[in-house]
């Protein structure tokens, strides 16, 4: 670096010592300026070319992501648009699947509702026989009552009646 410095001030006064011009005096100048610039191409040679192949190899890895990513997308799109050939297909089958569902649906109600309909009969006519059996109990009862309360006042009202019930009894007993 002394060296350098060395140099570039002796041109300065070479320079400036002036006097005519001659192309001799551009010797001293013209070699400071290849060793001033060989010298610092020297030192930032290796850092440059580094840093060049370090964005080379960026480039590289950037460009070969980008290939991969662009393979990928024309797989997908190839995928796509398979199914947008196929999709009338596919609407197709989803509406065939769709009415076979509809139909079993269909018929499971149907046969759901018939049961439905028939226990329904069923509990209806053991309802209106457990009725029909309550009254004709009820009616029993209240005919058998006023039998029973009819008797009581016929015999309860005639003396003679009442000796041959009794006598009727401890017989049979």
């Amino acid at each position: 670096m002394r060296i350098t410095l060395i140099l570039f001030l002796t041109s300065f006064s070479c320079y400036a010592a002036g006097g005519g011009g001659h192309i001799s005096d551009l010797f001293w100048p013209a070699f400071n300026f290849i060793l001033f610039f060989g010298f610092l191409f020297w030192k930032i040679k290796k850092p440059i070319r580094d840093g060049f192949n370090k964005n080379a190899d960026l480039v590289k890895e950037l460009y070969e992501y980008a290939e991969a990513k662009s393979k990928e997308a024309e797989t997908k799109i190839l995928k796509y648009e398979e199914k947008l050939n196929n999709l009338d297909g596919q609407i197709q089958k989803i509406k065939m699947e769709m009415d076979q569902e509809f139909s079993v649906f269909k018929k499971n109600i149907e046969v759901e509702t018939e049961q439905n309909i028939e226990r329904a009969g069923k509990d209806a006519q053991r309802r209106i026989v457990s009725e029909k059996n309550k009254m004709v109990r009820d009616l029993e009862e209240s005919l058998l009552s006023t039998i029973i309360a009819k008797t009581k006042n016929k015999i309860g009202g005639d003396n003679n009646l009442k000796e041959k019930a009794t006598s009727k009894i401890f017989a049979a007993i």
